[in-house]
């Protein structure tokens, strides 16, 4: 019971289904090439931003080192001229106590006196505290 109206349906529903299908695998196939080209995108993304952390951590590594080697030279100054100041210093009290022995002597004696005595007296008082 084939009849030539039942034959146009089927037909036409071949068609559509044909048709819904092509459809289909062009939505599918164009959606596949979009997140192709996004994924694409996204790993020159990240590549990029890869690129730019190692650039800034060589430039940080290089300004560390140069701000290490300033401190360095700073440093070494400060040391040099603290220890020519010392030595001047060491220079002008022998000089000073070579003009002065006697001076010298009973300045020391003095400032040996009252360490002793502060000293001694820091020991009693704790002990008195007691």
């Amino acid at each position: 019971m084939n009849t030539p109206q039942r034959t146009d349906f089927r037909d036409k529903g071949e068609q559509a289904g044909s048709t819904a299908g092509r459809k289909v695998g062009d939505t599918l196939e164009k959606a596949r090439d979009t997140a192709s080209a996004l994924a694409e995108k996204a790993g020159e993304k990240v590549e990029g931003a890869y690129q730019k952390a190692q650039e800034m951590a060589s430039n940080v590594g290089q300004s560390v080192r140069e701000t290490a080697s300033q401190v360095g030279d700073r440093a070494h100054e400060a040391y040099e001229m603290a220890a020519e100041k010392a030595t001047e210093f060491n220079d002008d009290m022998l000089r000073l106590i070579h003009r002065h022995p006697r001076q010298a002597v009973m300045i020391g004696f003095g400032a040996g006196c009252l360490v002793g005595a502060l000293l001694l007296g820091g020991m009693f008082a704790g002990s008195r505290r007691a």
